[in-house]
């Protein structure tokens, strides 16, 4: 059975709007599959007849509404602050889609990827990100893994750019796979990154901070656990 992610009404941001049109649609806008749809009640309804669980929703949602078991931002982290603690720069993720026994990490599939996980990545001195298993998703369930990293590779490159936050991405290629590595995308001028990107990442804080009760941001510290409120990659970007 396909595990789908989990709409948790409470948490999400549209409950605060009484009337009037929904807040936040980033769901809705990144599903690749067209299954989540913001009706007049404002909150998220997920169609699981055409849902294939690539989890990018629960990747993206602002205020962790919508939820995974296998989508956990906070383990990755701290699984990289232990690689760079043994000085290790560099992070194979593999996922469902392949067999890799020397990958440091599985997940479900790359559209679990985002720009503010893997900025979090690199400052905790992670240099290389290479991924295994894009080139499997016309053969696989979940399908959505290449395209959304495509975009999410686009994005990303604007805070290398504008930030200087340095993360290198590879695609790994089997010996069976005749297509080469495909080259990086090229980085868009800096005026776009200011205008698409911190807009969103401000646009997110201030709708979670406006709108969620007794919640601060605060820094996390190594090894502590993080208190409730704006979802963990949010703070540590912030």
């Amino acid at each position: 059975m396909i595990e789908r992610p989990a709409v948790r009404q409470e948490d999400c941001l549209n409950a605060h709007v009484s009337s009037g049109r929904a807040c936040c649609t980033r769901c809705a806008d990144i599903c690749p599959a067209y299954a989540i749809t913001v009706g007049q009640t404002h909150i998220p309804r997920l169609d699981e007849t055409r849902c294939t669980a690539c989890t990018a929703c629960a990747a993206i949602c602002p205020a962790d509404a919508i939820t995974h078991k296998k989508v956990k931002p906070r383990h990755i982290i701290e699984h990289v602050r232990s690689l760079v603690a043994q000085g290790k720069t560099g992070l194979r993720a593999a996922c469902s889609a392949v067999s890799d026994p020397s990958a440091d990490l599985t997940i479900s599939c790359h559209a679990t990827w985002d720009p503010l996980l893997l900025a979090c990545l690199a400052a905790e001195g992670l240099r290389a990100l290479e991924l295994n298993g894009l080139t499997q998703c016309t053969s696989c369930s979940i399908r959505h893994g290449a395209s959304m990293m495509k975009q999410t590779e686009k994005d990303y490159a604007l805070l290398n750019k504008a930030l200087g936050v340095q993360l290198e991405i590879r695609h790994q290629v089997t010996d069976h796979d005749p297509k080469a590595a495909r080259a990086a995308p090229p980085v868009p001028e800096r005026r776009f990154f200011f205008r698409r990107f911190v807009s969103s990442v401000v646009q997110s804080a201030a709708m979670a901070t406006a709108t969620i009760e007794k919640k601060t941001i605060r820094p996390v510290e190594a090894g502590a656990k993080p208190s409730s409120g704006l979802p963990i990659r949010l703070r540590l970007f912030l």
